[in-house]
């Protein structure tokens, strides 16, 4: 996946025990968990859209998915960090998934596709067979990727795997020219 390839960079030894073996490194932690909840949320809306031809965002049913996503995190086992616990992550979600609909959503056209997966085949390598990854959404000739995290950060952190998920996007046909960012910042007060 393009989102793993930069834990390779960190730690090829872990990320060989994740990939290659399928050895689980424990737990999701719950900043990852709060950004795959925000990233349901994102993902409903999205969806919604292209159905209805509108950008509507409702965020009552936004936050029923991202809470949906949080409980099937929470199931698959959480490891808070410090000063987290439960509530203050469901707090989180509930506050970025507002945050993108209010400093995102006003500046977004309706996407043609949501969750679209591509693969390239590789051949003749003997531990990988492929290269894939689920793009979050495309618009016209733009990927837009939903990234979450306490702190803001330049677009320079997520080259690799944007370039990934454009040379992924054009060998299926697609013709991707740019690469788009949108990230909620989990601050107290959470902005797009």
């Amino acid at each position: 996946r393009p989102s793993a390839i930069e834990s390779f960079y960190s730690c090829p030894f872990s990320w060989g025990k994740t990939f290659l073996e399928g050895v689980s490194q424990g737990p999701n932690n719950s900043r990852a968990s709060i950004g795959t909840a925000i990233h349901a949320g994102v993902e409903n809306m999205w969806n919604d859209a292209i159905k209805s031809g509108k950008v509507d965002a409702n965020i009552g049913a936004m936050t029923d998915a991202a809470m949906e996503a949080w409980k099937e995190q929470k199931q698959e086992g959480v490891k808070f960090g410090a000063k987290e616990n439960e509530e203050s992550c469901t707090s989180e979600i509930i506050k970025g998934t507002a945050a993108f609909v209010e400093d995102i959503v006003p500046f977004t056209p309706i996407p043609t596709a949501v969750e679209e997966f591509f693969t390239i085949p590789i051949a003749g390598n003997p531990f990988i067979a492929e290269v894939g990854g689920t793009v979050d959404y495309i618009s016209g000739d733009t990927i837009a990727d939903v990234k979450t995290s306490k702190r803001k950060s330049g677009p320079e952190g997520h080259t690799v795997q944007q370039s990934t998920y454009k040379m992924l996007a054009n060998a299926n046909g697609r013709k991707i020219e740019h690469n788009l960012i949108q990230q909620v910042v989990l601050t107290k007060a959470p902005t797009g």
